[in-house]
């Protein structure tokens, strides 16, 4: 990716207030495999407060 093209994606990213700035889709699957194992640590959340109640 170009310099101009990352400047104008954070620019625009700037301006509509988008915290994130990904500059390839190669990243996406990796995001989403984390965010996944994070929400994981609500199940065991969950689990545990169940058996203490």
């Amino acid at each position: 990716m170009s310099p101009d093209l990352v400047a104008d994606m954070t620019f625009n990213a700037i301006e509509n207030d988008i915290f994130y700035i990904f500059t390839e889709m190669d990243m996406k699957q990796g995001i989403e495999n984390r965010y996944k194992w994070m929400l994981s640590g609500f199940n065991a959340l969950e689990s545990y407060l169940e058996k203490k109640m």
